[in-house]
């Protein structure tokens, strides 16, 4: 793991679960994405 081709490897995967996480089968509610918050207030 600390050979830099295979820790350049392990981290671009890592990176890969860690963004598509929600889409991956067998995950737990820990897992989804927030809802999106509404502003109450309108911008000006």
């Amino acid at each position: 793991m600390l050979i830099p081709p295979i820790n350049w490897l392990t981290a671009a995967l890592y990176h890969l679960v860690a963004v598509n996480r929600h889409r991956l089968p067998g995950g737990t509610p820990a897992c989804t994405l927030p809802a999106p918050k509404h502003n109450q207030e309108p911008t000006a």
